[in-house]
């Protein structure tokens, strides 16, 4: 029996510093110009330009698609000035923070590959986002995109075994419902906890504990809602995703931001070069990637769900009309014998009296009733069985009896009736002797042995529709009345 896989609680995860990646000197500098509120821009500067790589990124990042400079910006004071002071300083942290993260590798089912590439989507997309309605949170929502997925690493490498539970073959990206369920938070919570710690603004750990929340439950947070927007771009363009981020990007995009589809698929569009730009500056290899083709076939699921959608709406519509009929056909068939029962044969009896009512037929309504000779006496003789059988035999007798309009139905116990829509009387009574005669041959197969039976018939019909169907009944069971009471097997009519 394996033990259970030890998990760290949040607190103390966001709390070691074992679980921060080990930033370059020149970050942990950038950190002490951010904490100290006397820092100024010449402290900045002197501490970037300590590291000709970090200087050289930033100044290729200004100069990027990203910023939309119209003159080639050449040093950090110009770059601070045109930006802000603010505005370098993430870009420095981003960049020092990054350097310290692995590229390549696998954790479990954990992907570093993959984790960058959803990372800079995430970070250009928010951006963007954040751009078209609140340009004051472009670069916190850059900053978000861009290393919200932290926790993700930190899980990997510091409960590799814990979190290989939650980020499996079958879940390589697990959302935080999923990460929650098993280890009782999220990763989007330690990433939050984690750059509260790095004194990145406040406001940023908060959203992004609520970016992969429902939509109705993120709230105002405006930064959130982009964040959420943003998530569901990663998604869209995740190569090794199911591609079913499209609608959920749209969705969010124009309840939560107000933007309509077809702007926000545009922003994807445009970006591409932007992404690709931002990965070089991280050395992460995105060669191959392209918002256009993952757009397509974004759509094209979308497509294909719909669909299959369609078709099992079909489906299951046919399969509720086929149960409808079913139970429809059962609440209008006697269950021992097979034939309609007595409410289908009230149903049947009305209709054609309103037939009647409505339009000229010449010919007569006939009804034909009739009953088991000493039933009874069977049942006590042979069982309940043996009477379950005959009437089982009856029932089968009577299905193949008569034309395609009558109706045979049992009436109640061994009682039973056929309805001719269309006959006159003296063709009702000799459809009743030949009914008669041929339930006389009849032998049931019952557990008492083989038994005959015989019936009692009383045959009604009725030229008047307006006399009703009560009128018809009876007359049929005043004739089947004296049939039995004239020494029963036999057929009695009367007229209405």
């Amino acid at each position: 029996m394996s033990d259970t896989p030890t998990i760290i609680p949040l607190d103390q995860l966001a709390a070691d510093p074992d679980s921060l990646p080990s930033p370059a000197g020149v970050a942990v500098e950038v950190l002490r110009i951010i904490e100290d509120p006397d820092a100024g821009l010449a402290d900045l500067e002197r501490t970037i330009l300590a590291d000709p790589a970090l200087t050289a990124r930033i100044l290729k990042t200004v100069n990027s698609g990203m910023f939309g400079v119209s003159k080639e910006v050449s040093s950090i004071q110009r770059a601070s000035m045109l930006l802000g002071l603010r505005s370098i300083r993430l870009m420095a942290l981003s960049f020092t923070l990054t350097d310290a993260m692995p590229r390549s590798g696998m954790r479990a089912a954990f992907s570093y590959p993959r984790f960058w590439r959803r990372a800079i989507v995430g970070a250009v997309l928010a951006r963007r986002l954040a751009l078209r309605i609140a340009p004051e949170l472009a670069d916190d929502a850059y900053i978000a995109g861009l290393l919200g997925h932290l926790g993700r690493t930190v899980l990997a490498e510091r409960m590799t075994v814990a979190y290989s539970a939650v980020c499996t073959e079958d879940t390589p990206w697990p959302s935080a419902l999923q990460e929650t369920e098993i280890l009782g938070y999220s990763s989007d919570e330690l990433s939050a906890r984690l750059l509260d710690g790095w004194s990145l603004p406040p406001g940023i750990g908060r959203a992004l504990a609520l970016r992969d929340l429902p939509r109705n439950a993120i709230g105002d947070d405006r930064l959130a809602r982009i964040l959420h927007c943003s998530l569901a771009g990663e998604a869209l363009l995740d190569p090794e995703g199911d591609g079913l981020g499209l609608e959920e990007y749209e969705l969010s995009g124009q309840e939560l931001l107000g933007i309509e589809p077809e702007v926000l698929d545009q922003l994807i569009s445009d970006a591409e070069q932007e992404i690709h730009d931002m990965a070089g500056l991280l050395d992460v290899d995105m060669a191959g990637f392209s918002t256009e083709d993952l757009l397509t076939r974004a759509r094209s699921r979308l497509v294909d769900i719909s669909l299959l959608s369609l078709h099992e709406e079909s489906v299951r519509a046919q399969d509720l009309e086929i149960e409808n009929r079913r139970l429809e056909s059962e609440a209008r068939t006697d269950a021992l014998t097979g034939l309609a029962n007595r409410g289908a044969f009230d149903e049947t009896l009305e209709r054609l009296i309103e037939e009647r009512l409505a339009n000229d037929i010449p010919r007569r309504l006939g009804l034909l009733m009739f009953d088991i000779d000493h039933f009874k006496r069977i049942n006590d003789t042979y069982g309940h069985q043996a009477g379950d059988a005959i009437l089982t035999a009856l029932g089968k007798l009577l299905d193949g009896f008569g034309r395609a309009d009558d109706l045979a139905a049992r009436y109640g116990g061994e009682e039973f009736v056929v309805v001719f829509p269309q006959i006159t009387t003296t063709e009702a009574y000799l459809v009743a002797e030949r009914l008669r005669d041929q339930i006389g041959e009849m032998v049931a197969d019952t557990p008492a042995g083989p038994l005959r039976i015989t019936v009692s018939a009383g045959v009604a019909t009725l030229a008047d529709p307006r006399l009703g169907a009560k009128r018809l009944i009876s007359l049929a069971d005043g004739a089947l009345y004296r049939s039995k009471n004239e020494g029963r097997n036999r057929t009695t009519v009367d007229e209405g």
